[in-house]
C-alpha cells in the first residue's frame, strides 16, 4: 500500500500539522491551528481576517497514515479517494485503517473499516482481495457481520437500515455530523449520506424533524 501511495508522487515525509510561534506584522497576527490551518487576525481586537486550510492529497494522507499507523488519517484518505472516484485505493486505505485499529486493540472500528473495504473490493469484482482480506482478519477473530435483508418499506421509520436508525437517534441527541462520525468511526461524507437518506425516507426537511420523529417513536414504544 505504501508503494501505491509513493507511485502517485506522495512522500511519506510530509508535515501535516503546522507548528510555529505567532508572528505579528503591521498589526496583523499570523498563527497556526490544528490540524493544518493558518489564521490572520487583528492583533489588537482578535478579529479574524482570513483562514487558510491546507488539504493534503489522499496519497499523502495515506502514506503518512501508514508510516504513523494512524487509522484516523487512513480513514480520511479513504474518504478523499472516494471523492476522487478511486475505489481500489480507497479500499486499500480502509484495509490499512482496519489493521491499524487492530493494532490499537479497537475491534469495533476495525470491523467497521474491514466491512467497508470488503464492500469496495466486492463492488470492483476483486474476489482475490476479498478472500485475502477475510482470511487475514479471520486470524484476528474479525468477521464481517451478516447482511440484513432489505426491508420492503420504502418510507417511514421501518424503511431505515440499522445504521440509519442509530444515526437518527444520535441526531436526536443533538450531535453534529462530525460528532456522529467520531462516535461511529465513520467518515463525515458517510454520515452526511446517511442523514440525507433519513430525511428522504422520513419525508422531513430538517434535523429537528428527525429528532421529533425519534421522540414520537420512543413515546409510542413506551
Amino acid at each position: 500500500m505504501l508503494l501505491a501511495c509513493l507511485a502517485h508522487g506522495s512522500s511519506p515525509y510530509v508535515f501535516f500539522s503546522f507548528s510555529a510561534t505567532p508572528l505579528v506584522v503591521d498589526g496583523v497576527m499570523y498563527l497556526t491551528q490544528a490540524p493544518n490551518d493558518v489564521i490572520a487576525l487583528d492583533a489588537r481586537t482578535g478579529r479574524v481576517f482570513w483562514t487558510y486550510h491546507y488539504n493534503a492529497s489522499p496519497g499523502r494522507l495515506c502514506c503518512r497514515g501508514l508510516v504513523d499507523r494512524d487509522p484516523a488519517r487512513l480513514l480520511r484518505a479513504a474518504e478523499r479517494y472516494d471523492d476522487a472516484r478511486r475505489p481500489l485505493l480507497g479500499a486499500k486505505a480502509l484495509e490499512a485503517a482496519a489493521e491499524a485499529f487492530v493494532g490499537q486493540g479497537k475491534r469495533d472500528p476495525a470491523r467497521a473499516a474491514f466491512s467497508r473495504a470488503v464492500d469496495l473490493y466486492t463492488s470492483l469484482g476483486a474476489t482475490r482481495d476479498v478472500a485475502r482480506l477475510q482470511a487475514r482478519f479471520r486470524a484476528h477473530g474479525i468477521r464481517r457481520a451478516p447482511r440484513v435483508k432489505h426491508r420492503r418499506a420504502r418510507r417511514g421509520w421501518e424503511s431505515l437500515t440499522p445504521a440509519e436508525a442509530k444515526i437518527a437517534a444520535l441526531v436526536a441527541e443533538g450531535m453534529t455530523n462530525p460528532q456522529i462520525a467520531a462516535r461511529l468511526f465513520l467518515s463525515h461524507r458517510t454520515v452526511a449520506t446517511h442523514v440525507s437518506h433519513i430525511l428522504g425516507k422520513l419525508d422531513v426537511r430538517s434535523r429537528i424533524d428527525i429528532a421529533r420523529e425519534v421522540t414520537d417513536r420512543r413515546a409510542v414504544a413506551s
